[in-house]
């Protein structure tokens, strides 16, 4: 009897010493399992971070190449601040340096902000007008003929007819539109306000 009990001693023992070194070893294979988680985590959490700072980097930096450039055709079609000075082809050109830009890094923003961008284009150029024609800015010719600084007749070819002018408020709110999402997208949230909408 005694030597039975001695047995199931030795088996409880055993049992207990095998559990307990079982646990031993176990404990540094849970700490390496979890550390090698959470370093995953880790890591995956910063590039997360590096990428939505990189993409943050390259819309404000887009958005830096191309504020002249829209305030410039903000200033053509309101006939405000340097417009006399701004020759059909500098605008013409402005407005190609921006689709650059905008197509270039169109994965950078929102389809909205693209479409948008779109509709200020086809209202402020008249533009796939057939092979070999240049497009033409639906600015007021009569504004540009009558003030702007070394007007020469010849340029009344860079603009649509007198009457197919875009007017002044429909230009501002594409523009508008636009600019909103725009800055939207760069992190730069705000509205919009036209300083002029009169008809020209």
């Amino acid at each position: 009897m005694y030597g039975v009990a001695m047995e199931v001693s030795a088996v409880v023992w055993n049992s207990l010493e095998i559990t307990k070194l079982a646990v031993e070893a176990l404990v540094p294979l849970s700490i390496f399992v979890l550390g090698g988680v959470v370093e995953r985590r880790s890591q995956l959490l910063e590039q997360t971070i590096w990428k939505a700072q990189k993409g943050i980097e390259w819309k404000q930096s887009l958005f830096d190449r191309t504020i002249g450039g829209f305030n410039k055709l903000f200033c053509a079609f309101n006939y405000i601040g340097n417009w006399r000075n701004l020759s059909p082809q500098e605008i013409i050109e402005t407005k190609r340096a921006l689709d650059v830009e905008i197509y270039g890094y169109r994965m950078l923003l929102s389809p909205e902000t693209v479409t948008a961008y779109n509709k200020l284009s086809d209202v402020a150029f008249s533009t796939f007008r057939g092979r070999g024609l240049q497009m033409q800015i639906r600015a007021n010719v009569s504004m540009y003929a009558g003030s702007a600084h070394d007007w020469n007749d010849s340029y009344r070819e860079m603009f649509v007819p007198d009457a197919e002018h875009v007017k002044r408020r429909d230009f501002n709110s594409a523009y508008e539109n636009f600019m909103s999402l725009y800055f939207g997208d760069v992190g730069l949230r705000g509205e919009i306000k036209s300083t002029d909408a009169r008809e020209l």
